[in-house]
């Protein structure tokens, strides 16, 4: 999954990461050298204890679109739970629920 990031960040495309991560995470993610890296391939990140938000529910989806001046139907949210799938398709968001398999994603993305 990580060189998918990091193929789609070099082709170009916007990526945002949106997750239900501890505001301690979120202060001290850049200590570590690899997720520094990994994170800087997104062009936003958005912390639910940071936002005040968590998925699946819709109001986290609409503050990263409102966040990102992004419209919902150009995104892809792509996920491993099936209920955060469903909270970002009642913002609009389509849906990609991953399985663990980065080969299959990829080739969705067609990258």
């Amino acid at each position: 999954m990580q060189n998918l990031i990091f193929d789609l960040h070099k082709a170009g495309k916007k990526l945002y990461l949106l997750s239900n991560i501890s505001t301690g995470f979120a202060k001290s993610y850049a200590e570590v050298e690899w997720i520094k890296e990994l994170f800087d391939c997104f062009d936003g990140l958005v912390f639910s204890a940071v936002a005040g938000k968590i998925k699946p529910n819709k109001d986290i989806f609409e503050h990263l679109l409102k966040t990102y001046n992004l419209k919902a139907e150009d995104c892809i949210f792509i996920d491993d739970s099936q209920k955060n799938i469903d909270g970002a398709k009642t913002a609009g968001i389509s849906g990609y629920l991953f399985d663990g398999d980065a080969i299959k994603l990829r080739e969705f993305l067609n990258i």
